[in-house]
């Protein structure tokens, strides 16, 4: 097949390749360009090009008549024969192109980032698979291509290809690659080894965060053109959104001890955002349990994303973080009660989402219902103001090489990460974290909200690395003397356990009890001996990872509702955020900050 001609040439059935090609660079540009970088020695206009580049470069394999031939096959038999040569396949072929015009662009810059063409060959070869785990295997074994791309080569007619780039990249002629592909791949090679001896001299993420920066632009762009579900202007929130509800609500007149402490921590936080020096990047909300973080953190985060727009003039997305899913439906729902009672309705998606892998496959903007692929589409994409989600959607986007998650990557970018309940991350990730958040912080103008009773040392606040938003954090947790801890010096059987708790609930018959154990098969053993004792006005529940979480969140329900004597027991699940407060609880043994946790579903009202 030597210079195919076509009448012209599709990226897909119907779509011409240059249409495909100008949008993807376009989107590309555009999410750059709507962004604020400050990575060193390298300007966004010219993050800005490279960008552009990767996505007018990554279909360029498409216009072989191998291609060609294959997309406009009608038989699916010999359509999927076609789909499964080697020729016809694009993406290696489009990577070694991409690599070509980015050092082209390149050259004439300067020598700060030798590897940025390669990050381009790695971003393109990859856009429909996963990444792997070692970016220099994907360079190896080019030699073994060389036939294959002479004869995609051979199959393209250049008059038709230089017409298809004659309006994306107008200071290079494209036909001079086809002149200079084996002295491109040797370049490549050479590159190859270059970066393999950076990456292990390198100890800073940066080079990693560039290049998922620059691949998760160019998966969401490309994936969105193809989708034809174009970005929509972004919304505005009213930073004083909570300060109306709890006008509303007339919650800014205490009506007892505690509603005191909650409006002096509130107000104290405030306080502090609205002097605050937003050069620092990674605050702390260490407040303790039950004094209204939830409110407070979201109010502080509309307060900190207005403050960002008028001094940097970009506003940035919340995302709000939880590490389980019981406590991301009971304060998603708390955030959707603060929009429908300031505004008398729900809060469309693209105002507020939820996003975890359980949640519904449901997408609104104005009066528009999405189709479920599109709705999914949209959700994946986190195309919102707020989003609500996990803690593991969080850090495996972050830290990851698999397609569907890295395509949000690029919206941590300019963004406030809200991490409630951070003390729930387990300490063997801290110095991982540490690093990443901090360089996320630095180039990516990343805001980072750490709230939490018992704050983990991820970050040290007598090191300036992390900054504290409550004024008088140690006079809040002094005045809490609301619970009696009582320490059973003697280990127990868990018959001998059972024994113990059931004669506690049958002597302190007005008290409602909660018991959190380590294990899902104590916690069931000990349920059912207590259903077995059959202590009359008592309701029991049972709550656990092993119960499927929208029966969990109806259970959390019904205890909040539930006006008679209540018993719980649960796993640790229970012991970050979940709103739920009783007179007396035992824990099995446990870290103290997971003692301190728990404690603060006990008298959390401060009666």
């Amino acid at each position: 097949m030597n210079g195919s001609s076509f009448c012209e040439l599709l990226s897909h059935p119907g779509k011409p390749l240059q249409v495909h090609l100008s949008r993807v660079g376009d989107l590309c540009k555009d999410t750059i360009s709507n962004k604020r970088f400050d990575f060193p020695n390298i300007d966004n206009s010219t993050l800005e090009d490279i960008s552009y580049i990767i996505g007018v470069c990554h279909d360029y394999g498409k216009a072989t008549g191998f291609f060609q031939e294959y997309i406009r096959e009608t038989n699916e038999k010999r359509k999927r024969s076609l789909k499964n040569k080697s020729q016809t396949k694009h993406g290696l072929f489009s990577a070694v192109f991409t690599y070509f015009v980015l050092k082209e662009y390149l050259k004439n810059k300067h020598d700060d980032f030798p590897y940025l063409p390669v990050f381009g060959f790695l971003a393109v070869k990859r856009h429909h698979g996963n990444l792997r785990e070692n970016a220099a295997l994907e360079l190896v074994g080019l030699n073994d291509n060389i036939e294959i791309f002479l004869e995609q080569l051979n199959s393209i007619d250049q008059s038709q290809i230089k017409d298809v780039y004659s309006e994306l990249i107008t200071w290079i002629d494209v036909t001079i690659f086809s002149q200079q592909i084996e002295t491109v791949i040797k370049d490549i090679k050479r590159n190859r080894r270059k970066l393999t001896k950076y990456l292990e001299n390198e100890k800073s993420p940066l080079p990693y965060l560039l290049f998922q920066i620059l691949y998760s632009t160019l998966i969401n762009s490309d994936k969105t053109e193809a989708s034809g579900l174009f970005q929509t202007d972004r919304v505005e929130l009213s930073p004083v959104l909570v300060d109306d509800f709890k006008q509303l609500k007339g919650w800014n007149k205490p009506g007892n001890n505690m509603d005191n402490i909650r409006n002096a921590i509130y107000d104290d936080v405030i306080e502090n955002v609205e002097k605050l020096d937003i050069n620092h990047r990674i605050y702390s909300l260490n407040v303790p349990t039950g004094t209204g973080k939830t409110l407070t953190s979201l109010s502080l985060a509309l307060k900190l994303r207005e403050k960002i727009k008028i001094q940097y003039d970009f506003s940035p997305r919340i995302i709000y973080t939880l590490p389980f899913l019981s406590v991301i439906d009971q304060n998603f729902t708390v955030f959707e009660d603060i929009f429908e009672s300031v505004y008398d309705r729900k809060p469309n998606t693209e105002v507020l989402l939820k996003h975890h892998h359980l949640s519904d496959i449901f997408y609104s903007m104005e009066d528009n219902e999405f189709e479920e692929e599109q709705a999914l589409f949209l959700i994946e994409g986190w195309n919102s103001e707020i989003i609500v989600t996990t803690f593991i959607q969080l850090f495996h986007s972050i830290i990851s090489n698999k397609n569907r998650a890295l395509r949000k990557f690029h919206n941590f970018a300019n963004s406030i990460i809200i991490l409630d309940e951070v003390q729930s991350i387990p300490h063997e990730y801290w110095l991982l974290l540490k690093e990443v958040f901090l360089a996320i912080s630095i180039y990516f103008n990343t805001y980072f909200i750490f709230v939490t009773a018992t704050q983990p040392l991820i970050f040290s606040e007598n090191d300036n690395e992390i900054f504290n938003l409550v004024t008088n954090k140690d006079s809040y947790f002094k005045q809490f003397d609301r619970i009696e801890l009582e320490y059973i010096p003697d280990p127990m059987h868990i018959e001998e356990f059972e024994e113990y708790v059931g004669k506690s609930i049958e002597q302190y018959k007005d008290k409602d009890f909660l018991i959190v154990l380590n294990t899902i098969n104590s916690t069931i053993e000990l349920y059912k001996y207590l259903i077995s004792q059959e202590i009359p006005d008592t309701e029991y529940y049972y709550l656990s990872t092993g119960i499927i979480p929208t029966e969990r969140l109806n259970r959390i329900h019904a205890i909040k509702k539930s006006g008679s004597r209540k018993v719980i027991i649960s796993t640790q699940l229970i012991e970050a955020g979940v709103d739920i407060d009783v007179d007396v609880v035992f824990r099995d043994m446990a870290p103290l900050d997971s003692i301190n946790q728990v404690a603060g579903r006990c008298n959390r009202n401060y009666n």
